[in-house]
C-alpha cells in the first residue's frame, strides 16, 4: 500500500476558494481536510486562511466504512450491483460469488476483478 492515498472531493475558486480532500495515511488513519482561502474566512476569523481536518483512527476506519456503505446502499435492492460498478469504475479489485452453483447457466461461478 502506498504511504498515503489522496482524493480531491471539492474545489471552488473565487473570492473565497474552498478545497476539500480525503486521505488515508501509511498508518491507516482516514482524514477529510479542507481549506477556505479569501474573503469569508477573513470576515469570520480575521485571517484569510482557514484549515480544518476530521480524522478517524485506523482502529475505527472499518466502522466508518460500514456507516458509509449503509448511507450509500442502505435500502437499495441493487446495492451489490451498484457497489460492483463503483469498484470497477475505481479500478478496485474484488471477487464475486453466488449460490446456488447450478444457477450459473454456463457462466463463471467465481468472478475476480
Amino acid at each position: 500500500m502506498p504511504d498515503e492515498l489522496k482524493v480531491s472531493l471539492y474545489e471552488q475558486r473565487g473570492e473565497t476558494s474552498i478545497f476539500l480532500e480525503a486521505t488515508t495515511s501509511s498508518g491507516g488513519d482516514f482524514a477529510m481536510a479542507g481549506q477556505d482561502i479569501g474573503r469569508a474566512p477573513q470576515e469570520v476569523w480575521g485571517h484569510d486562511d482557514y484549515e480544518y481536518t476530521v480524522t478517524v483512527s485506523a482502529a475505527e476506519k472499518d466502522r466508518l466504512l460500514l456507516a458509509l456503505v449503509k448511507k450509500i446502499y442502505g435500502g437499495d435492492p441493487m446495492g451489490t450491483l451498484h457497489l460492483m460498478k463503483l469498484l470497477e469504475a475505481e479500478g478496485i479489485p474484488y471477487s464475486f460469488q453466488r449460490w446456488p452453483w447450478g444457477a450459473n447457466r454456463g457462466r463463471d461461478l467465481d468472478v475476480v476483478h
